[in-house]
């Protein structure tokens, strides 16, 4: 649920972010995902990837520590 999640998001920001550009019409206000999260200093753009980045680094830790507990 976290990946689904975090590509979710991710995948927004760059949507959002490549018609604020593309399209500007489209948006009348600025939105958290418009310019790739510039407002908010990148934010929205760097925590989806950072998340992912977190969930990727873990993922073999558990795997150890599931293969660990069995053992036991």
């Amino acid at each position: 649920m976290a990946w689904v999640t975090l590509i979710f998001e991710f995948a927004g920001v760059l949507i959002v972010g490549t018609l604020s550009f593309t399209h500007p019409g489209l948006f009348a206000h600025p939105s958290v995902w418009s310019w790739f999260g510039a407002g908010y200093l990148l934010v929205p753009l760097v925590l989806p990837v950072l998340g992912m980045i977190w969930l990727h680094r873990t993922r073999d830790g558990r795997a150890r520590l599931a293969g660990t507990e069995a053992v036991r």
